[in-house]
């Protein structure tokens, strides 16, 4: 239960700000009724919406920055050697680094040895010749307040003399911080810092909203327009780089999209609020697949669990209908498109007659997206039916919730501990055969460390990393409780304030023995999932 609230809080932590943006009125073509078997479609005009006009109509709420794109860029004391020309720096500690925009969506992080792909754009932080001065703790304030005149003799002015040399060595001890306020960014992308103009510290503050950009005092310079090198298509874009200080220190950029595009839009028969937001990585384009779209519902339920945040270029489900949505490159219109491809049935099916109850609630990923296998919801799993109608096509689980009888377990894509390059699709969605999910296969205890051939020597140790696999579907079993059996609750309080007690069940961890090839037993105790 723990993979699952951890991956679908992450996601619903980025829709909660969506219910403070106002609705715009959308021109749109009425779709025709879903379920005809045609390629009906509508086209919805998309209007811009600035980072600070959103963070204006948030006010309470926390605002998330992924809500408009970022990425971030570290800083080094070392200046970049393919740099041609840096300016003239005043400070003693200029901080370099280099941004990559336009990245591949599939890349997380630089991995070690390996840059990621897209355009790299240079900067350095500079001051302007003026420092920041420590502040002094109420302590210390108090400490070096004037005292009282010391009497008349030798004692008094020794004890003058001394306090001055302790106030000396503590300024000596704390050197001032340096403030950056001057950014010189190679938005030409020519390697030659000189002739780009400098960028200021922002004059307005960012206010309460941009508290989520992470602790410290964050400090916004002026944005800055960037056109993406090496693409003829490429659209400027405009960014919003923020400093933060953490603990005296900076260590990093963050780059926000400056703006994002919203507009009011119709899936089937619903109303929806939707925001598109840059890719990851921020390209200025707004039609690539991995563009973020945020849903909130306008008609229908009014809960915080209906809104989403998933890639463009998934499938959505409204009302058991499918559809595609994709966007023009500007972000100017948003088209939504009845899916007209072959479904295919994904069942569970209990693996005796003895087993009543099945279903399966949750999340497959696809090589184009993310497609919901029912309706999800937090913290509880949502309904579990047995039998859904999907889309052809191949999956992966990425969030996927089973009950059979009064069990309920999750099923993820095994780890490996030698993992390949291309992801792996299990479940094969076809038009003429259904998908059966029966439990049929017996369960193995598959170890990923130590390797089969690793040698030891008597008194070391042995760190062992297993997971439990599906015999039949290869998937490993994330989780496993039993539902007759209540260890415990947690509460929440849902959109009318109202407090939510959703309950805690056992957890059926295996118990593994290890046996020595004589057949001694050697060890043996229970081994807890994730």
């Amino acid at each position: 239960m723990a993979a699952y609230r951890g991956a679908f809080t992450g996601v619903l932590a980025l829709a909660l700000v969506l219910a403070a943006f106002q609705p715009s009125r959308a021109d749109e073509k009425k779709p025709a009724k879903a379920g005809t078997g045609t390629s009906d479609e509508a086209v919805f005009k998309m209007q811009e919406l600035s980072i600070f006009d959103a963070a204006e109509k948030v006010r309470d709420e926390p605002f998330l920055p992924g809500l408009f794109g970022w990425t971030i860029a570290a800083c080094s004391k070392t200046p970049a050697k393919e740099v041609k020309a840096y300016p003239k720096l005043n400070s003693k500690q200029p901080l370099y680094g280099t941004v990559v925009f336009g990245r591949d969506p599939t890349e997380d992080d630089e991995a070690p040895g390996r840059a990621a792909s897209g355009p790299r754009y240079h900067f350095v932080l500079d001051e302007s010749g003026t420092a920041e001065k420590p502040a002094k703790p109420a302590a210390e304030k108090a400490a070096t307040k004037p005292a009282a005149p010391p009497k008349a003799g030798k004692t008094g002015a020794s004890d003058a003399k001394q306090e001055k040399r302790r106030s000396a060595k503590k300024k000596k001890a704390a050197p001032d911080k340096p403030r950056y306020d001057r950014l010189y960014f190679d938005a030409n992308g020519d390697l030659d810092l000189t002739n780009d103009p400098v960028v200021l510290p922002r004059k307005a503050p960012l206010g309460k909203a941009f508290e989520g950009v992470g602790d410290g005092d964050h400090r916004p310079f002026d944005l800055v327009s960037v056109t993406l090198r090496g693409d003829p298509n490429a659209l400027p874009f405009r960014i919003l780089p923020i400093v933060p200080v953490i603990a005296g220190r900076v260590d990093y950029i963050l780059f926000l999209s400056a703006s994002a595009r919203q507009g009011d839009i119709r899936i089937g028969k619903r109303a929806f609020r939707a925001i598109l937001a840059q890719p990851p990585g921020l390209s200025g384009r707004f039609d690539r697949p991995s563009t973020v779209l945020h849903l909130t519902p306008i008609d229908g339920p009014k809960t915080r669990w209906d809104r989403s945040s998933e890639p463009l270029g998934g499938l959505r489900a409204v009302d058991d209908e499918y559809y595609t949505i994709s966007a023009s490159p500007s972000g100017d219109r948003l088209t939504v498109k009845r899916y007209a491809g072959d479904c295919g049935i994904f069942e569970v099916r209990p693996p005796s007659p003895a087993v009543k109850k099945v279903g399966a609630v949750g999340v497959f990923r696809s090589k184009d997206g993310m497609l919901p296998v029912g309706q999800m919801s937090y913290p509880l799993p949502g309904e579990k039916r047995p039998k859904y109608r999907l889309p052809v096509g191949d999956y992966q689980p990425y969030l996927l919730r089973v009950d059979v009888g009064t069990i309920e377990v999750q099923l993820q894509m095994p780890r490996d501990s030698e993992p390949t390059k291309a992801p792996a699709y299990p479940i094969a969605i076809r038009k003429d055969k259904p998908y059966l999910l029966d439990f049929s296969g017996k369960p193995t205890v598959k170890f990923l460390t130590p390797a089969r051939d690793a040698a030891f020597r008597p008194g070391d140790t042995i760190r062992l990393v297993a997971m439990l696999v599906d015999g039949k579907t290869g998937l490993a079993i994330g989780d496993l409780v039993d539902t007759t059996k209540k260890t415990g609750e947690f509460k929440y309080q849902d959109e009318k304030g109202e407090t939510v007690t959703v309950p805690r069940y056992a957890s059926l961890d295996p118990t593994v023995v290890i046996t020595s090839s004589s057949g001694r037993k050697v060890a043996q105790g229970k081994m807890p999932f994730g």
